[in-house]
């Protein structure tokens, strides 16, 4: 299962450097060249697999001896005393020089002075401690560190000699494997796997290389073997060097805070002064853009750092005497809290923890949108969510005031507190209104200035008196505001407009631009009842009654759509209006024939295209379809009933419209493969539901459909056999669209059942997460539990590279289960599906049909799964084969606590968990893992210049209207915008540009440079995506298109085996695109270039194809007619008939006999038959020789035989006479 397998599949290609500047003339690309290889392949650089591994084995066994093994470190009487440093000391260090075996050879004490250093008489490491800074005898002095050693250690001058020479051969070899901006990730990738390393810690240098230059830390982490022997293998303590200036640098770790720049960073004062730079040229508007796009990289990159010290305990709270759930942190002027309810202290409407973490998700896509927007009068603060170990944070800004008392600022809008009155400035209303409200489609109505019930507000003032911690709120001294006071708003009621020390107004708490879901509201208090007319069974709920669903809202892709679907009925019925006044003024007048125009056109369509709609009755149109986004509120006091009923229903048709209109026609798109691109994997499917309007919480209901669309094709099927259809239906539905949506729900769902295990008991799990995360992720990848037997028979077969319970339990110095100590919770695997199918229940409503079902179906895909599960989660593995899918061991309700080896993932096989972040600027939705080591890697974020996209948009349509050298203008521009602004060429910005401009050339028949820049983009893809990633699936896709375009076809079945891997373990087996993927794979190898060379692996990809769906059964008899075509090359012309009269029966339910299909059908097997006729004859005629052949040397056989025996008859005949003769 290791991923990096597949880039043994790729051609050689160099990281993106820049747009291609080359031109080439494309007719040179039809020629070969007389060596057997194109100019694409020469611009490519492939190497035969040999030379590339034995180049980086050598690579590899020069690594040591390029190292020189040499610890720098401050000496222990470092700094200088006053009466030294007055002589010039700076620093003393410590130099020490290893052997080749690790060992201590030789120490150099160093004094640093302002002259340069010198070699002195202090004590080194190790010896009874001696301070004398005077010079040594041989004092080695030297203006660079360097050569001051080279002079003091002859030891050190050798290994420095030949670290050189080991460098130039380095260099050497580099440049002849880098042959292409590609190679350096093919190297990167396959280094660790190749060997020859000295030691397990350089090797891991290699894994660690990979880290380093992707910008999204992989799930899988390749873990390299070294020659050392005495390594054990299971265990990496190898990999970890020992490394001096590693330690004196965590000592000084200051977690994101630069101490040298003079002061803490204000981050909020950084951003704002961004945004209010000028826009009126478009350098100003680029530099406006580079500055937004640095602090908000800068400040994820501090919040994400500053969150990982909170949770290793190195920063203290600001209120250190609360409880872990209510304690804040205030750190490199980052404000970071856990996204909990912790009760009535602010005023929120959302009750509970899981509603509280999805209320902060909620908030920080809407401030996703107002960064979006770039609207001016208001202020956001800068926003980060972060997941780590089932805790979610929320890292902001500091608003300028909020820390100094009420008097540094002004609240404009809203209330803290549920005891005080919500307040509302009308200019404030009247920007909002302006800014949100008529571009969002968000509608005022008023609203009590103490809008919740009675009952609520005594339950919020029984919780204040029970807790020790928060306080008594202060009457208020303000003018006393009646309880029927309203106010009109079309923000959500949680909102809070504040204005800062800084005089800037800030919206806060803004969790909705949409209104609740009304689908997931409860019948009884105003729902549309969609779910519950659905049966409720097994583990899903009955009632729709849940503090979570509070925070379900519609998307705004779906209230756009509903918008627009709105406007579309009104204006046909207008149409429908006009048309039928029209018609009775066409009966009053006189029935004479209208005359034609010179145009054309009568006067009756003249009359027609009078029709318009004014501008008045579009806006009250679109008056009427603005929705509340304060409908369906528990708790809640209402002002207008009226009013808020019209909101309802109108909340209720967009969610009716969603769940009769859209969910139905996204699997009507499916099953007709109406998609532009199918989703690859659990990625890929969120962001095409998100862009549909759907949220992932109806991943249920798409089951449900495409569970009915399954059922019905099996009908149609059994129909078929029987003959009991007149008309066969061509399309099926995929199987891979219920296996993806089943995968997501329960990658998902785990997700949440994992969390709530690390979180549970104090966060005990949390603190050692790595047993707990073993077993869990053991139960998720199996069908059944191992019995003892099977256990102990397993353990008796294991190798050295796998670890019993007594090694793991070497690795902690005390059992966890036994003392006072905490035990670790353990659970079977039982147990861990129950809860996940509990929450598949509850969240999604829809029970599993594929997972935990012993595999019955066959369609259970474990490593999507597994690789979805650790994307969502942060979890990386070391890649290796592990034996999913069948049983597992996870020692639940036995010796809890104790550490165990887990199967089949061990502890030891979770290199690392890394935190998830949700960027308030991201470019993508959802949490996206993060890397801390060896670099900080954080997700890419949107860019404030939307000159760079229209120029992109631009180019899309000059492409579409063949205007190819405007588009490759626009498309260059909008590239160049992209890298200035991130200053990085792996944004995915810059990665679209690229492939777009790869389909320019290619368009333009210029395959030298359509396949540069695909290779490019490819390669930017799996740096900005991993090597994995859907983009990168789409690169080897397009990379295959045009290789074979330019009859490089050797090159382009690399790229599409290698996008055949990618979407075997991000989508599984039976993807509805492996189909269409294996069928271009057999029409590459039956390609009439080869002459017939490769028919026979063709036919064997197609009659895999034809035990497949294709999903289309016009497609199968396509399929069918390519089988029959290698076949008969292949000169089986008896099958080659067979599959022909498959495919002309499979046809002919399709298309009529006088289709050319059907013509060419007809004719191939003919003449199919007429060959198969003839090799029947000359295969009788040949049995008939070869049968009278043996007859005759039976018979000859026979005569021999009878010679013989005469022969030995006539022997003994004699020698008997021989005997009576003597006697």
């Amino acid at each position: 299962m290791t991923l990096f397998r597949q880039m043994s599949l790729l051609p050689r290609r160099p990281i993106f450097k820049g747009p291609t500047a080359k031109k080439e003339n494309p007719s040179k690309m039809a020629k070969k060249q007389t060596n057997g290889t194109s100019e694409i392949a020469v611009e490519m650089g492939t190497m035969k697999p040999d030379e590339v591994a034995k180049n980086i084995l050598q690579l590899n066994q020069l690594e040591s001896a390029v190292n020189v093994p040499v610890t720098i470190q401050y000496s222990g009487f470092h700094p200088p005393p006053p009466s030294r440093r007055m002589m010039g000391d700076l620093a003393y260090i410590d130099v020490t020089i290893h052997g080749d075996d690790g060992a201590l050879k030789e120490c150099i004490v160093v004094t640093a002075c302002t002259h340069g250093f010198y070699v002195n008489r202090n004590s080194c490491v190790g010896q009874t401690p001696t301070f004398d800074p005077s010079p040594a005898l041989k004092s080695s002095f030297a203006h660079t560190l360097l050569d001051c050693l080279l002079q003091a250690s002859s030891t050190f001058a050798d290994k420095w000699s030949l670290a050189l020479e080991s460098a130039q051969q380095r260099n050497v070899l580099l440049s002849q494997i880098n042959k292409g901006p590609f190679s350096t990730l093919f190297r990167l990738a396959i280094r660790g796997s190749v060997g020859g390393f000295a030691s397990q810690a350089l090797a891991t240098k290699s894994s660690q290389a990979i880290d380093a230059t992707l910008s999204t830390p992989s799930w899988l982490v390749t873990v390299p073997q070294s020659e050392e022997s005495s390594v054990t293998l299971w265990s990496r303590n190898a990999c970890h060097r020992y490394q001096v200036g590693r330690a004196e640098e965590d000592i000084s770790q200051t977690f994101g805070v630069d101490i040298r720049s003079g002061g803490m960073r204000d981050w909020n004062e950084e951003l704002q002064l961004a945004r209010e730079m000028p826009v009126s040229t478009l350098l100003e508007r680029l530099e406006r853009a580079r500055v937004i796009h640095k602090t908000m990289t800068e400040f994820g990159e501090a919040s994400l750092v500053g969150v990982k010290a909170i949770c290793d305990g190195q920063i203290a709270p600001m209120n250190p005497n609360e409880g872990s759930r209510t304690q804040v942190y205030l750190h490199n002027n980052i404000f970071v809290s856990r996204a909990l309810d912790v009760g009535p202290e602010t005023f929120r409407l959302v009750k509970g923890d899981r509603a509280a973490k999805k209320s902060a998700s909620r908030e920080i896509q809407c401030i996703k949108t107002f960064h979006r927007m770039e609207s001016s009068g208001f202020y956001t603060l800068a926003t980060v969510l972060i997941d780590y170990l089932g805790s979610r944070y929320i890292c902001q800004s500091i608003l300028p005031g909020i820390l100094q008392g009420e008097r540094s600022h002004t609240i404009l809008l809203g209330s803290v507190d549920v005891e005080i009155l919500m307040k509302c400035d009308e200019d404030f209303q009247e920007l909002l209104k302006e800014k949100i409200g008529e571009p969002l489609n968000l509608l005022s109505r008023p609203v009590y200035t103490n809008p919740l019930s009675d009952n609520r507000r005594e339950e919020c003032r029984r919780m204040k008196k029970a807790s020790l911690v928060v306080e008594a709120v202060e009457e208020t001294k303000e003018k006393e505001v009646e309880s029927e006071e309203t106010m009109y708003t079309c923000c959500p009621l949680e909102t809070k407009g504040i204005q800062g020390s800084d005089q800037r107004r800030y919206l806060l708490d803004f969790g909705r631009m949409t209104p609740r879901d009304a689908n997931w509201v409860p019948q009884a208090q105003g729902g549309t009842g969609k779910w519950e007319a659905t049966e409720s069974v097994n583990r899903i709920p009955k009632s729709l009654f849940d503090e979570e669903w509070t925070m379900n809202v519609l998307r705004p892709e779906l209230v756009n759509q509903w918008i627009r679907s709105e406007m579309s009925k009104f204006i046909e019925q207008k149409r429908k209006e006009y048309a039928e006044a029209s018609a009775i003024d066409g009966n009053d007048a006189d029935n004479e024939k209208p005359d034609v125009s010179a145009e054309g056109k009568t006067e009756k369509t003249k009359e027609d295209e009078k029709f318009t709609i004014t501008e008045e009755e579009q806006r009250s149109v679109t008056d009427n379809l603005k929705l509340n986004v304060n409908v369906f509120l528990p708790d809640v006091r209402v002002v207008n009933r009226e009013e808020m009923k019209l909101d309802e229903e109108k909340a209720r048709a967009a969610a009716s419209f969603l769940w009769d209109d859209v969910l139905p026609r996204i699997t009507r798109a499916v099953r007709e493969r109406g998609l532009s691109q199918a989703p690859v994997d659990g990625k890929g499917l969120t962001e095409f539901l998100h862009r549909s309007g759907v949220n992932c919480r109806y991943l249920g209901r798409l089951a449900s459909l495409a569970r009915e669309e399954e059922l019905r094709d099996e009908k149609v099927k059994d129909d078929l056999k029987h003959g009991r259809l007149a008309v066969t239906p061509r399309r099926t539905m995929p199987q891979s669209w219920l296996d993806l949506l089943e995968c997501e729900m329960v990658a998902r769902a785990a997700k949440h059942v994992l969390d709530s295990y690390l979180v549970e008991g104090s966060l005990v799990g949390a603190a050692r997460p790595l047993q707990i995360t073993a077993s869990f992720l053991s139960a998720l990848v199996s069908e059944r539990e191992e019995t003892a037997a099977q256990t102990e028979n397993r353990l008796e077969k294991r190798g050295l590279s796998i670890p019993d319970d007594d090694d793991l339990l070497g690795l902690v110095p005390f059992d966890l289960g036994t003392g006072d100590a905490l035990p670790l919770p353990a659970r079977s695997r039982t147990e861990i599906w129950q809860d996940i199918e509990t929450e598949i229940g509850r969240r999604f409503r829809y029970n599993l049909v594929l997972f935990n079902k012993s595999n019955k179906s066959g369609r259970t895909i474990y490593t999507p799964l597994l690789r979805r599960f650790c994307q969502r989660t942060g979890i990386r593995l070391a890649a290796k084969d592990y034996n999913i899918g069948g049983a597992c061991y996870t020692q639940g309700n036995s010796a809890a606590g104790r550490m165990f080896a887990s199967y089949p993932i061990s502890p030891v096989d979770i290199v690392d968990i890394v935190p998830l972040m949700k960027h308030s600027a991201a470019y993508y939705e959802g949490f996206s893992p993060c890397g801390l080591y060896p670099t900080l890697v954080t997700p890419p974020l949107q860019i404030s210049l939307y000159d760079a996209k229209i120029a992109l948009e631009r180019a899309h349509l000059q492409m579409n209207g063949r205007g190819l050298s405007r588009a490759l203008e626009l498309t260059q521009e909008a590239a160049t915008l992209y890298q200035r602004v991130t200053e990085s060429g792996a944004h995915p910005g810059v990665v679209e540009c690229v492939e777009l401009m790869a389909n320019i050339f290619h368009e333009a028949n210029d395959p030298v440079l359509a396949t540069a820049n695909g290779a490019k983009a490819l390669g930017l893809a799996v740096q900005s995506g991993g090597f994995d990633g859907p983009g990168v699936f789409h690169g080897h896709i397009l990379m295959f298109q045009m290789l074979f375009a330019a009859r490089e076809f050797d090159l382009c079945v690399k790229h599409l085996k290698a996008a055949m891997y990618i979407l075997e373990i991000s989508g599984g087996p039976r993807h509805v695109e492996h189909y269409d993927a294996l069928h271009k794979l057999g029409a590459v190898y039956s390609h009439e270039e080869y002459k017939g060379k490769y028919c026979e692996e063709a036919a064997r990809i197609f009659r895999e194809l034809e035990s497949l769906d294709p999903n289309d059964r016009l497609l199968e008899g396509f399929t069918l007619r390519a089988l029959a075509k290698n076949l008969a090359l292949c000169g089986d012309y008896r099958a080659a008939v067979e599959s022909e009269k498959k495919a002309n029966k499979s046809l002919s339910r399709f298309v009529s006999k006088d289709h050319a299909a059907m013509r060419e059908s007809d004719a191939d097997l003919k003449k199919y038959t007429q060959f198969a006729v003839k090799q029947g004859a000359r295969s009788v005629v040949q049995k008939n020789i070869k049968e009278q052949e043996e007859m005759a040397n039976a018979m000859a056989a026979d005569l021999m035989a009878e010679e013989e025996q005469k022969k030995q008859d006539a022997k003994k005949k004699k020698m008997n006479k021989k005997k009576k003769g003597k006697k």
